[in-house]
Formats: structure tokens, C-alpha cells, sequence
């Protein structure tokens, strides 16, 4: 109850999310900001209990990420102080923070440039497919990843303005420009999949899950278990299209929806 929280803390808290750690999800990190600003504090809440953690995480007031690792440890980028923001007043740094532990201790897994706009980090807890991806946002529509292994941050070799996702043994590709792979070009808005190990090898055997036309083109979608829904605009009005995964293939149906209309869609 954020206006008993204000009260009991004499704050303006607004809400800006919570991650929570599967798969019991009960314990959560909450971001509160004083009265909306970009800034906020993150604290540690029990889900079950109804109340923040004693001696949980906690980030005093600042423009930061922080993304579970597991139960006892969480990927950490906020003002460590001079020199770990960008020029756009984003982190630059992650840390690896261990519970228990001052934020002092955190160790440094990660860094990007001072011109760049931030740091960013993911984390697929997917058994026998876990895997954390490291970002440089160099640009509002671009970024350079990194695969991170062991202690290396390992480059994943993609456009710079794609969006890239894992999907088990799978990496799924966004275009937003033209993108030439030996004699193939492959349209900016399409969406291209490959098997994951084999890309990162350096091979480059690609499947078009999506290619856009003069009337279609890709509006969003989302990613579950065991398909990607896409929310495909045709002449302007939505149409969904499920692509069930099959072993290192994907199979598309429509979905009946109303149409013409627009469509969301979300896991």
C-alpha cells in the first residue's frame, strides 16, 4: 500500500516495478521513486510475509538496475560514485553483489564506455540453458552484447541495432536494417532464428521466422515456453501468428482474433 508506505515514511513514494526470483517468486526487488522522478530506491520484499526484508537488498536513491543472479546474489549498476555514471547520467558498471555483503564489496563483471547511454544486464535462469547477456546501449536504438562466460564478457556478433533474444538452443534476431550475410540480404523487419551454439561458433544458418512485405510488417509480440506470438500488422490492423517451436524448428498457425482491430500481447 504505497499511500500507508507514504505516510508511515512521510514520502511521496510512486511505483516504477519489482522483479521477483522464480520459481516461487517470493522474494522481490521493489523500485519506489519520490513523486515520479527517474531516480529511485530498491528494496528487498517478502511476497508472503507482506514486508520488506530485514537486512535484504537495498540501493539508496539512484538510476539503477538490479537483476537477480539467485537467492543470495544479484547483478547490481547504480552511482558507485565518481567516474561509474555515463555522460547521460546512466550506469556505466555492473557488479556482482552477494548478500550479506556491503555494496562496497560488489565485484565488477562489466563496464561500458563513458559516452555510451548505460549498462544493462539479463539473466535466463532457463535449466540446461542459463545464460546472462551483457549490453552496451551506445546509441538509444543501438547496443553492442556480450555473452558472459565465466569471468568473460564474450561479444555476440549481431547488428548493433537489432533486437536478440534466447529461446532455449535457439537465438532469435529483429532487424531493423538491411543485413548481408554472405550472398543473402535479409530485409530490415524481419526475424531470424538459428541454433545458438552454432551461431555463436561463428556459423550463420539462418531460418526467416518473419519477413515483412509491402502490406505486412512486424508490430511486436512475445516469448513463451514453447512459442513466439506475433502481433503482425496487415495493412495497418493486427493479425496474431504463433510460432510453436519443434525441436530446432518452428511451426506458424494464424490465431483466430477479431479483426480488422488492434492487438496486444504479452506473456
Amino acid at each position: 500500500d504505497l499511500d500507508a508506505l507514504g505516510a508511515a515514511e512521510h514520502e511521496n513514494w510512486t511505483w516504477k516495478g519489482m522483479t521477483c526470483l522464480g520459481p516461487s517468486y517470493r522474494r522481490c526487488l521493489v523500485s519506489l521513486s519520490r513523486g515520479g522522478a527517474d531516480a529511485d530506491v530498491v528494496r528487498e520484499f517478502d511476497s508472503v510475509d507482506k514486508r520488506f526484508v530485514d537486512g535484504g537488498f537495498a540501493l539508496p536513491e539512484a538510476k539503477s538496475q538490479v537483476t537477480w543472479i539467485d537467492a543470495d546474489s544479484v547483478f547490481v549498476s547504480t552511482d558507485f560514485g565518481a567516474g561509474s555514471l555515463t555522460s547521460s547520467g546512466y550506469p556505466r558498471i555492473v557488479k556482482r553483489w552477494h548478500r550479506g555483503t556491503p555494496l562496497a564489496a560488489a565485484t565488477t563483471v562489466f563496464e561500458a564506455s563513458a559516452t555510451d547511454v548505460s549498462a544493462n544486464v539479463s539473466v535466463d535462469r532457463t535449466p540446461g540453458y542459463e545464460r546472462t547477456v551483457l549490453q552496451r546501449s551506445i546509441a538509444f536504438w543501438n547496443a553492442k552484447r556480450f555473452l558472459l562466460r565465466g569471468d568473460r564478457a564474450v561479444p555476440i556478433d549481431v547488428p548493433d541495432d537489432a533486437e536478440v533474444s534466447f529461446m532455449r538452443d535457439t537465438i532469435v534476431i529483429e532487424l531493423r536494417s538491411d543485413w548481408k550475410i554472405g550472398a543473402q540480404t535479409f530485409a530490415a523487419g524481419s526475424l531470424l532464428a538459428s541454433n545458438a551454439d552454432a551461431y555463436l561458433a561463428g556459423r550463420r544458418e539462418m531460418t526467416v521466422l518473419f519477413a515483412p512485405t509491402k502490406t505486412r510488417s512486424l508490430a511486436g509480440g512475445a516469448q513463451m515456453r514453447d512459442y513466439l506470438m506475433l502481433d503482425v500488422l496487415d495493412n495497418v490492423a493486427s493479425r496474431l501468428v504463433e510460432l510453436k517451436k519443434e525441436g530446432a524448428s518452428f511451426k506458424s498457425r494464424e490465431v483466430q482474433a477479431p479483426f480488422p482491430g488492434t492487438i496486444g500481447v504479452a506473456a
